[in-house]
């Protein structure tokens, strides 16, 4: 006989019992006669064999309402839930719980009937008796501390039982106490102080007066000193204003260059501020046919992707460990795919019946713990399906390369081709740079957005040759974009000053505003119409329209060197007009902050690339929700364009020789 059918039998047993007493209360009285005992008035031989066979069931009526009183009126429901225990399969912790609050709550029960039945004979007549057990007890702890002992102990034992039922402890009832009692005295000492603050006024007033006086003495003489120090800084600033304005206009005149000067009236009427802008009929921005160029783009300069071999038992002892930890809480996962990728193995998992997305998200933590501190991030849900994935960091990933991917470049079909980067299914993942239209990239330092950086701008050398494609490059850091400065599609030499930031991008501004006048006059909408009639027409090379990209490196250092603010004031305009004309920008920090990267940046930079970030808020300031604070780092980001779902991707390294070797390509005979 298996342990299942003990058990079942020892509920079967408890069923009947149960059903005997409830007989028994129902057709006569418990303290007398017990259940089937009829008065037979001929006792025959079948009414001997009845009566016989009802003095176990006598015996076990009377020992249950002498050992229990009249809270033995319950033991028909304890037997029938207790025998209910007896029912499941598995022998679980909550079914040993549920047994103990049965027979604890009986006994709770038998000891509050002999309290009340102590405190007053009204309540509950003298027939109702506590029963052996709790009476003994009671008189026992009565001996030792009287009345009061036995009440304290009842409860003390009552919130016990309060504090096992809801699976709590005394630290945190005591807990809750304390700042319940702290809010009640808070309460009583602000009545109290109300009642008495009339006559504390009365007391106090005059000497508040006094001192109300003296404070607005020194708040006067204070705001009085700082007015003087302002009036003096002002005349300062606004001489040396006027004597390096007087400077510069010498040099303007000298280099025979056209400035605006215009002068706005400040805050004083007798002070003028001077303003010196860039000649907006000089535009230093070249535009050009890349297709013309005499540049042929070097494949074999490019690294391939190398492979390292996955180890089955790996992901198979993590795949156990995973389901380990989920089957301890009680939740069973089913498998339903794996993931090898360059980087990370993906698991994923159908969610399962009754459970919440939130429960889910807790494991997190609890599993990187298992599997000995390794970084692991939750996919919920994947995107596209109803599962959810795991990803977890392999310890011997691949080495991706370019040349792997751009075999197929000029075979896209998009308009711009661009590889943001690998996907978990070791697949490049392609994108129309024109559908971005602007891009924006944060990580901290360290986690791939350089090299991310890199690898768009060999993207767009690469499809120079079949779209004509400009690049703009401005580096105030001075060294990421070294490498590039013989670059054939630079519109114009690197940028790496903030003043000449600032003056290009106003010179990008009106170029953007000249391409919409061409536009305009051609008669079509956009860039891709002007440049398929400009062909048709087969006007000269100088009519056609090329792709700028503008690409910023550390956008947060160029906008704190910029006083003015034009630079921020530039990208913002250029960001909302200038998709038509076929300008897009790419900006990059480490530092994203809401300062920098405000409202207005994000409105115009839909598409976002996230590497890893030093916490939550920076996560929510580039991609508007938590995530990219998780990411492994080294090129582990997290790609979020409007045109399809977010994506978990793998960047791709770009080693400085690898630039030089295509920046240097051997030009066409």
């Amino acid at each position: 006989m298996t342990k299942v059918q003990k058990k079942q039998i020892i509920g079967t047993i408890l069923f009947i019992l149960a059903t005997i007493q409830i007989i028994n209360f129902a057709r006569l009285r418990v303290t007398v006669f017990p259940v089937f005992y009829l008065d037979f008035s001929n006792r025959s031989l079948l009414n001997l064999i009845i009566a016989d066979l009802n003095w176990p069931f006598k015996f076990f009526n009377y020992l249950v309402y002498y050992l229990l009183g009249w809270a033995g009126l319950l033991t028909p429901f304890f037997f029938y839930l207790l025998g209910y225990t007896f029912f499941s399969k598995k022998e679980t912790q909550r079914i040993k719980r549920k047994r103990v609050v049965l027979i604890w709550g009986l006994g709770e029960l038998a000891l509050l009937i002999y309290v009340v039945n102590y405190v007053s004979f009204i309540i509950l007549p003298n027939s109702i008796q506590p029963g052996v057990v709790a009476h003994i007890f009671a008189n026992y702890l009565k001996k030792i501390g009287g009345f009061a002992f036995i009440s304290l102990f009842f409860i003390w034992s009552g919130i016990t039982y309060y504090l096992f039922l809801n699976k709590s402890n005394w630290k945190i009832l005591l807990k809750r106490f304390g700042k319940n009692f702290k809010r009640f005295f808070f309460m009583l000492t602000q009545i109290f102080s109300k009642l008495m603050q009339p006559n504390r006024r009365r007391r106090n007033s005059r000497q508040q007066q006094q001192l109300q006086k003296l404070k607005e003495e020194k708040r006067q003489l204070a705001y009085e000193k700082k007015q003087l120090k302002k009036e003096n800084d002002q005349i300062k600033k606004n001489e040396e204003e006027k004597n390096g304005f007087q400077k510069a206009e010498v040099d303007l005149v000298d280099q025979s260059t056209v400035a605006e000067v215009s002068t706005e009236p400040d805050e004083d009427p007798h002070l003028k501020q001077a303003y010196i802008d860039v000649d907006f009929n000089t535009i230093n921005i070249k535009e050009f046919d890349s297709r013309k160029l005499a540049f042929d783009f070097n494949f074999e300069a490019l690294a391939s992707t190398v492979k390292n071999e996955v180890n089955s038992e790996e992901f198979e002892s993590l795949s156990k460990k995973i389901e380990n930890t989920f089957s301890s809480q009680g939740i069973i996962l089913n498998q339903s795919g794996m993931t090898i990728g360059p980087r990370l193995f993906r698991f994923e998992y159908d969610f399962p019946e009754n459970i919440q997305l939130k429960e889910i998200e807790k494991f997190e933590n609890e599993l990187s713990y298992r599997l000995g501190g390794m970084k692991v991030n939750f996919e919920i849900p994947i995107a596209g399906t109803s599962k959810f994935g795991i990803y977890i960091g392999r310890d011997n990933p691949d080495t991706l390369g370019l040349k792997t991917y751009f075999n197929e470049i000029q075979n896209r079909q998009e308009k711009v081709p661009m590889l943001m980067g690998i996907a978990p299914d070791g697949q490049g993942y392609w994108c129309d740079a024109t559908a971005f239209p602007h891009l924006l990239v944060g990580g901290t330092t360290g986690s791939g957005k350089s090299v991310f950086l890199n690898s768009i701008i060999i993207n767009l050398i690469a499809v120079s040759s079949k779209i004509p494609v400009n690049i703009l490059l401005i580096d105030p850091k001075h060294v990421e974009f070294t490498p590039y400065k013989k670059l054939s599609q630079l519109a114009h030499p690197i940028i790496t000053e903030s003043e000449d930031a600032r003056k290009i991008l106003i010179e990008a501004e009106q170029l953007m505003d000249t391409r919409y006048q061409r536009i305009t006059q051609a008669g079509v909408r956009n860039i891709f119409e002007y440049n398929e009639q400009t062909e048709q027409e087969e006007l000269t090379d100088i009519d056609i329209m090329p792709f700028l990209f503008i690409i910023i490196d550390e956008f947060a250092d160029l906008v704190m060197q910029d006083k003015s603010g034009q630079i921020k004031k530039s990208i913002i305009r250029i960001a909302q007009k200038s998709r038509a004309v076929g300008i897009h920008v790419v900006i990059a920090t480490q530092r994203p902050s809401a300062d920098i990267i405000d409202g207005l940046i994000k409105a115009n930079f839909p598409s976002r690339v996230a590497f890893k970030t030093s916490s939550k808020v920076d996560s929510r300031i580039v991609l508007d929700e938590n995530g990219s604070e998780s990411l492994l780092g080294k090129g582990d980001m997290i790609v979020k364009i409007p045109v399809d779902d977010k994506k978990r991707l793998q960047g791709i390294f770009v080693s400085i020789k690898e630039i030089k070797n295509v920046v240097h390509s051997k030009s066409i005979e």
